[in-house]
């Protein structure tokens, strides 16, 4: 069984706003992964670590019930970091298989497979599929890169975080950044490994899907994270610059091993 953390949150809109119907349409993936999840036999709970009374009024006027006996709410009355998910995960989930996973995705299969053991100081990256049950395309696929002279393959698009608690406590206090900014994961992958973790993504063997048909991204902080944490803004410029130029870098200018988590075939 696993814990999930998730941030539900209300997508901020009113009916003057000329994006309010694809806007509404985000709001109902959100709460589509929700409720698939919920289903999922392998999830014990899902932590909701909410902002304001407003995301649980949403969840109301979406038709889930937030006492529903797998939710467990918790005021966290601010954005979300990783660095919450994760003290949070700690304080209260001892010993537990957590997730900590991002809001526009749901799990499928082989999440029932993990054992504590496996996630002895290792980290589950964990990469998405993009296609839902019936083959309808959901979202945008995921980066895979490979390295000169290195047989691996790796896995830049991170979407969800697999690991027995507590975490190293000096992951959690250096992980204070947020999940929306452009790197965020590959800035994670690079403080888990610094602190002696082993990342790795077994792609064939966790499977969830990235639900997200609108393409529309309404809180997304339009900055790259860098290893240090300082934020670049995600210009044009910045992309043809430094992104373009070097392929060997990821995220906000991290190597991509040290950024990209190495697919597996295994747990």
């Amino acid at each position: 069984m696993v814990e999930l953390i998730i941030q539900y949150f209300r997508v901020k809109r009113d009916t003057s706003d000329p994006k309010y119907g694809i806007l509404t349409r985000r709001q109902r993936e959100y709460s589509h992964c929700l409720r698939k999840n919920l289903a999922c036999e392998f999830v014990n709970s899902i932590h909701i670590l909410y902002e304001t009374k407003d995301d649980i009024m949403e969840l109301k006027r979406e038709n889930i019930d937030p006492n529903h006996p797998k939710i467990v709410l918790y005021h966290l009355g601010k954005y979300m970091h990783y660095k919450d998910a994760y003290t949070y995960a700690n304080q209260y989930l001892e010993g537990k298989i957590c997730i900590v996973l991002h809001t526009d995705i749901f799990l499928v299969d082989g999440f029932q497979n993990i054992r504590p053991s496996h996630l002895d100081n290792k980290i589950y990256a964990l990469a998405r599929t993009n296609v839902d049950d019936d083959g309808t395309p959901t979202g945008r696929g995921i980066r895979i890169y490979t390295i000169p002279n290195d047989p691996n393959k790796y896995c830049a698009t991170i979407d969800g975080w697999a690991f027995v608690s507590p975490l190293n406590k000096k992951v959690v206090t250096e992980a204070n950044h947020q999940q929306n900014v452009w790197g965020a994961e590959n800035r994670m992958v690079y403080i888990f490994r610094k602190y002696g973790y082993q990342v790795t993504t077994p792609l064939s063997k966790l499977k969830m899907v990235h639900f997200h048909k609108t393409d529309i991204r309404p809180n997304q902080n339009q900055n790259w994270i860098t290893a240090e944490g300082n934020l670049i803004p995600a210009t044009r410029e910045y992309y043809l610059n430094v992104q373009k130029k070097n392929p060997h870098l990821v995220g906000g200018g991290i190597p991509k091993e040290l950024g990209c988590s190495i697919i597996t075939e295994d747990l």
